[in-house]
């Protein structure tokens, strides 16, 4: 359906600004002879196209009408044409600016702009215009075809009409004499106004013979109408002069007869009604509200119950949304509460970015939970949303959109239907796509790459599709293995959004990425997930950019003025390498005056400049003011910027910093007002944490900290205690790690919910405080407590103070002799416990039970305290989760206690090597998860032959034990001999399962699973001779998995039900016999979609297929061994101007990049004419230092010569 996306009310009004545009651009530049009667015809006709727009039904227009339905395409068609060609007039307008920067950077650099831009210069006077005026042209054709349309709208009945627009307002808006507001500011002069026309007509007028006039008020909706009547009905001086008053309620549907009706049942007299309908009219413009008036509105709602001033920061963001209200009350009204329920420093445009993605996740999308542990980001485990569609949503959404969208997955193959514009595409073989012309049209490009299409093939792929759709503004790369981007991105002068990511995110890829992507001026947002070369010397041409991540400086002089000086609407900005930075050129950035930046990082790295230098580049890279994060990694200063810590960066939220290795006193960081996230990482020098820290005499620093996380400060001795209730006042969590000469921790405010101490050198724990006086009720709200490593640590008494206590996690604290389990089991929160590692814990009294809410115990390595542990879980029917580790027990808990755990589903035996059975294991007829592990005793039991198996003494314990561990799904051991046990012999429910090491597959134990199990895997298989017949008949299996299997040379028949097989480390035997339609096992393995088989791991090398020197500067030749890699593919060099010729390079190699090397006489071509992907040159100016990554790839820092680089290859 046609501009099914877009906004019936605002569609007409965004055509009028595109016209109205492009007529100013045609007169001002191309001279346009008749287009003065196209531009009449057009405003003229434009508001015929709003009439036909406010009577279709949009959702329906195919029914209505197809020949509407076509033209309604016609008219997309034509205004996007329009559009494109006034986006590209704007461009080159954008590209002027960028030209008169060119005699700001050197002079190579300037030469080469300069071509690019003479370039751009020669097409824009050529065609630019041309286009423009082709596409208004066409415009106005379309648009004069809408009057045969009005006609069919005017055959609409007007009580249809009627109806329709009736059906729009689905809750008209009832008012009524009662004011919301008890304070109306900023409308006393009109309130005045009207009370006294209305009391000078009472007092002048014969209510005997005169009639009784009428005052309309009038305004655009939210100036305050109907808050200024309420305010003149309810006013005193009306009252008294008025015996009886009325509120009639019009709302949205006028209808006249209904409402005379309404009034006369009110008023009975009729000589009343007379009067009334003979009288006078006079009307009240209502105007927008002065700045002032507005500004007290806004604050009165943003800052409910609360004072001002103690926001100021929020004060001025407030006065910024007020400026762009125009004057309107109710607008103000709904932002100040918009603001009050935001988070302090949120900006208006984020606010609605929040909402609006609210709205969307609420109308199509369902809420998951999703677990993660982020150290750094946050604290612990976190539980992070992300929203599912619903399949008969997403098929309701495709259908709806199928012109629009268009999505291409599986092995799907075809054409793109000219009218897609945004096209999602799964590539899964490089012919995806057999028609590249249609998508000449496209505006959005989502491509994810399968992980088996070579990198050559995507780089194929993507040039022929940027070679047809120059329209794009967003293009997002999923799944990428590239290692240079195509330069036909630099042709897509409409981009705005670019991102980047690569299949392998573990690995510190690096992407070459051509010089023509500054062509892409209109670039709003460009990411990549890699490191990013031969791109920097090119950034300021992108004065658009807002997103600018992980710039890697060059060693040349004047890169950050030149680059960023002009980046003005930068918000994001991550800089690396910042010692090939001088103080004079960083202060020429001028980050403070780019008031839209709000996340700034910076980064040293293997810096050898003098402190004193660094400390001035630092302190020349103060941001602005609204900066709310802020990262400093590897400033070797030794001393803080001066702007770090004072109220010049009032906004800051969140501040990171690391390896500052010369820091040996912290900055006053407690005065930043706004600041909720600190993280001190790797800080060598800092031996003292003092009321300096805190920014004044007194403690008063940290107003607003929420997040406090210290980790590698191996100097550290002292936290000085301040006394004062100010101090981290509103703190939830504090992370402390590798701090091992910490010996003493100040008490911590009530507030906090999260505290971890790991490798802290800690004595004792002290009593949290309550920082406000006037809550004496207030408890301590720790929920989760973490304390490792910690030699020190004698007693934790104070314990009993936390009775919020969710979470209790004590590991390798091994002085620690005591825990209050006393007042443990009265915590009546406490879920989740664990002990480890804690050998001289003393056993607590008989009578001592663990508390009843307990879901979760992980206990072990804590001598005869485990075995209390043990014998104490009697009667905990929430617990869900045991784990015993390395627990010197000879049995499981008794049977009476197994009983009573009718909650217990996952249960983890793990290096127990005292425990000699599984007795009472059956009890647990809940258990779903079961892992054993390293019990030496169950795996040292003679093997139980089959004909044992069957003898009738066994048959009686199976026939006993069939009722038990009837739900048990998941199971892993470390040897099959456990699965002789009672109960584990009669298991037959089964469906996941894992054996660590075994020589043999339990055959009679698969068999008797072989209706549920469906994934079975070996982790270590290097003892394993072969499968067993039997694979074949587990006919429910899905997964089959080994690593190690050296000594496996053949398959069984396998099941059809298998869709993944993998055998890690395998036979090279194997390896033949299931080669692709050749191998004698082939034919068993076919039908499996996801299947890999890879020879032992161990020969690697012989798969190197990306090689790369980051600096070649002393490299002399290349070895003649390069033409041996019979796998490389890709082979880089930095600054080779030592290498004079080249060896035999390998028929695979298809990339050879060499940057800074001599001159060419072009005796080695033959040698390297094969190589699809060449770029040698001479000038090293770009320094691009590539060294690509794979999953096969090796490095060199740098190196003289390659000798025994490549031994055993």
């Amino acid at each position: 359906m046609a501009m099914a996306f877009a906004s019936k009310s605002v569609a007409v009004s965004a055509i009028s600004m595109i016209v109205r545009k492009s007529f100013d651009y045609l007169e001002k530049y191309a001279k346009a002879e008749g287009m003065k009667l196209v531009q009449e015809r057009l405003e003229r006709t434009l508001p015929q196209v709003q009439v036909v727009f406010d009577a279709i039904d949009m959702e329906r227009i195919r029914d209505q009408s197809e020949a509407l339905d076509a033209w309604l395409w016609q008219l997309r068609d034509a205004v996007e044409e329009a559009e494109d060609a006034l986006d590209e007039v704007e461009y080159y307008k954008l590209e002027k600016k960028v030209k008169t920067r060119g005699n700001k950077v050197s002079s190579s650099l300037y030469k080469c702009k300069r071509v690019v831009v003479q370039q751009f210069n020669s097409t824009f006077k050529a065609g630019t215009f041309k286009r423009l005026l082709d596409a208004i042209r066409k415009l106005d054709e379309v648009v004069v075809g809408v009057e045969r349309f009005v006609r069919l709208v005017d055959r609409l009945d007007s009580c249809t009409l009627r109806h329709i627009c009736h059906q729009e307002v689905s809750n008209p808006r009832e008012t009524s004499s009662f004011s919301v507001d008890e304070i109306v500011i900023g409308r006393d002069t009109e309130r005045d106004q009207i009370v006294e026309w209305l009391v000078e007509q009472d007092n002048v007028q014969d209510h005997d013979v005169c009639s009784v006039n009428a005052l309309s008020i009038v305004g655009i909706g939210g100036m305050g109408k109907t808050t200024l009547a309420q305010a003149v009905y309810n006013d005193q001086r009306v009252k008294q002069c008025f015996d009886q008053a009325m509120w009639i309620c019009v709302s949205n549907d006028f209808d006249v007869p209904a409402l005379t009706k309404k009034i006369i049942q009110e008023i009975t007299r009729e000589d009343i009604v007379e009067r009334v309908l003979g009288g006078r009219t006079k009307s009240l413009r209502l105007e927008g509200l002065h700045e002032k008036d507005l500004l007290a509105i806004f604050n009165r709602h943003a800052f409910f119950e609360v004072n001002p001033n103690d926001y100021f920061n929020l004060q001025e963001i407030g006065k910024k949304i007020t400026r762009k209200l125009s004057g309107c009350p109710l607008a103000a009204k709904i932002m100040g509460l918009i603001q009050l329920s935001a988070n302090e420093n949120q900006r208006p445009e984020d606010i609605g970015e929040f909402y609006l993605g609210i709205l969307t996740k609420k109308s199509f999308f369902e809420l998951q939970l999703k677990k993660s542990t982020n150290l750094y980001e946050g604290y612990g485990e976190c539980t992070n949303e992300y929203y599912v569609m619903h399949d008969l949503l997403h098929e309701l959404a495709r259908t709806v959109s199928r012109k629009e969208c268009m999505r291409i997955s599986s092995d799907e193959y075809g054409s793109i239907p000219r009218t897609v514009r945004h096209a999602a595409i799964s590539i899964v073989n490089h012919v995806v796509i057999t028609d590249f012309s249609s998508l000449k049209n496209l505006r959005t490009l989502l491509i994810s790459f399968d992980k088996t299409i070579h990198e050559r093939d995507q780089w194929i792929v993507l040039k022929k599709m940027l070679k047809s759709a120059t329209k794009l503004r967003v293009v997002h790369i999923q799944n990428s293995s590239l290692f240079k981007l195509p330069d036909k991105f630099g042709n897509l002068m409409h981009l705005r959004y670019l991102y980047h990511s690569e299949s392998q995110k573990k690995l510190n890829r690096c992407l070459l990425v051509s010089w023509r992507l500054g062509n892409l001026i209109s670039l709003r947002h460009i990411y990549f997930s890699g490191t990013i070369y031969g791109f920097s010397p090119y950034i300021g041409h992108l004065t658009s950019l807002q997103d600018l991540h992980d710039v890697n400086v060059p060693p040349k002089c004047g890169f950050i003025a030149s680059e960023l000086m002009d980046l003005k609407d930068l918000r994001y900005l991550c800089i690396r390498c910042l010692e090939n930075v001088n103080a004079d050129e960083a202060s020429l950035a001028k980050l403070g005056e780019k008031e839209n930046l709000i996340m700034l990082s910076l980064t040293w790295k293997n810096s050898q400049q003098e402190s004193d230098t660094e400390e001035r580049v630092l302190n020349n890279l103060q941001p602005h003011m609204n900066l709310t994060k802020l990262k400093i990694k590897g400033y070797n200063g030794s001393r803080s910027p001066c702007w770090l810590g004072n109220t010049t960066i009032i906004n800051l939220t969140y501040l990171y910093i690391s390896n500052c290795s010369y820091w040996q006193h912290l900055p006053p960081l407690g005065e930043l007002p706004s600041l909720k996230y600190l993280y001190l990482i790797c800080l060598n020098s800092v031996k003292r944490i003092d009321s300096s820290f805190y920014g004044c005499e007194r403690p008063f620093g940290f107003p607003s900290l929420e997040y406090l996380f210290i980790e590698h400060l191996p100097a550290l001795e002292e936290w000085v205690e301040m006394e004062g209730e100010h101090l981290f006042p509103r703190l939830k969590a504090l992370v402390v790690r590798h701090c091992k000469e910490l010996r003493n921790v100040p008490a911590l405010p009530s507030t906090v919910t999260y505290l971890e101490m790991d490798s802290v050198g800690l004595t004792t724990l002290h009593e949290p405080y309550v920082p406000n006086e006037t809550a004496e009720t207030q408890k301590p709200s720790l929920s989760r407590l973490k304390i490792c490593h910690c030699p020190y640590l004698e007693t934790l008494e104070q314990l009993n103070q936390f009775l919020s206590l969710e979470e209790l996690h004590i590991e390798h604290c091994e002085n620690l002799l005591q825990l209050p389990m006393d007042h443990l089991q009265m915590l009546p929160f406490l879920k989740h416990m664990t002990v480890l590692g804690c050998p001289k814990l003393m056993v607590p009294p008989a009578t001592i039970r663990l508390p009843l809410p307990m879901k979760k115990l992980h206990v072990g390595s804590c001598g005869t305290y485990e075995t209390w542990l043990v014998n104490s879980l009697c009667g905990l029917t929430s617990l869900t989760t045991l784990m015993l580790y390395g627990c010197d027990i000879a049995a499981l808990p008794p049977v009476e206690v197994c009983k009573s755990l009718i909650a217990l589903s996952c249960l983890e035996i793990v290096s127990c090597h005292e425990l000699a059975d599984l007795n009472g294991m059956e009890e647990l007829t809940s258990l779903t998860e079961l892992k054993v592990i390293g019990c030496n005793k169950l795996e040292k039991l003679p093997v139980v032959s089959s004909q044992q198996f069957q003898a009738s003494e066994h048959n009686q314990v199976v026939t006993a034990c069939t009722s038990y561990l009837r739900k048990l799904k998941r199971l892993q051991i470390s040897d099959p001999f456990v699965l002789q046990w009672a109960p584990l012999r009669s298991v037959t429910s089964v469906t996941n399962m894992t054996i660590n090491s075994c020589r043999c597959l339990p055959e009679e134990w698969l068999m008797q699973n072989c209706n549920h199990l469906q994934r079975f895997g070996v982790m270590d298989a290097s003892h394993l001779e072969f499968l067993p017949s039997i694979m074949a008949s587990l006919t429910s299996l899905e997964s089959l998995q080994f690593s190690r299997a050296m000594l496996i040379q053949s398959l069984p028949e396998l099941p059809s039900s298998l869709w993944r097989l993998q055998i890690l480390g395998c036979n090279p035997v194997l390896m033949r016999r299931c080669r692709k339609s050749r191998g004698r096992d082939w034919h068993k393995i076919a039908h499996i979609p996801d299947l890999r088989i890879v020879e032992d791991d161990t020969k690697g090398r012989t798969q190197l297929t990306r090689f790369g020197v980051f600096d070649a500067s002393h490299l002399v030749f290349l070895p003649s061994i390069m033409a041996s890699l019979t796998f490389l593919e890709s082979l880089q060099f930095a600054e080779g101007m030592l290498i004079q010729s080249l060896p035999e390079l390998p028929s695979s190699l298809w990339a050879l990049q060499i940057f800074g090397c001599q001159e060419s006489k072009g005796h080695d071509w033959h040698k390297i004419a094969h190589i699809p992907y060449l770029r040698i040159e001479q000038d090293s100016a770009s320094q691009c230092k590539v060294a690509a990554a794979s999953t096969h790839r090796q490095f060199i820092t740098t190196k003289r010569n390659l000798d025994g680089c490549f031994s055993g290859v």
